[in-house]
């Protein structure tokens, strides 16, 4: 089924702005990296990941990879019950946890708020004080 001109010119407006804010999202990450570089120095992903959560990148790295895949609902039994052992076990971890699960709520809240289900609403309302809907306006 073929779109007409209009509706193809929307899309690829769509397109064209998701595209724009993924931009404006990685010049913020490369703004902070370099920030990170300038003040720690040499080594300074891995001496900021040290100093922040007592981790390494490696172990940071794989904590990332298990909470989106926990978020996704694709870690097995034996593997959800690990990541709850580690973050339970290990404070750098729980504070990474923290971290990394509050950045990837406001990404899906930024990008997808229509779509986000009721707790990651009631969540997002907590932790900024007003509901999805209105982060959009």
């Amino acid at each position: 089924m073929a779109l007409d001109a209009g509706k193809q010119d929307v899309m690829f407006r769509r397109i064209l702005s998701i595209f724009k804010k993924v931009d404006t999202v990685q010049q913020q990450v490369d703004e902070l990296t370099g920030m990170i570089d300038g003040v720690a120095g040499g080594d300074s992903t891995e001496q900021y990941f040290r100093q922040t959560y007592g981790l390494t990148q490696r172990q940071c790295e794989r904590l990332g990879v298990m909470i989106l895949k926990q978020q996704d609902n694709c870690l097995s039994r034996r593997q959800t019950a690990r990541l709850h052992r580690w973050v339970k076990s290990d404070n750098g971890a729980a504070r990474y946890n923290l971290h990394f699960q509050e950045l990837t709520l406001m990404l899906y809240a930024y990008f997808q708020p229509a779509q986000s289900c009721p707790c990651l609403q009631e969540i997002f309302g907590v932790c900024t004080g007003k509901g999805l809907e209105e982060n959009q306006r």
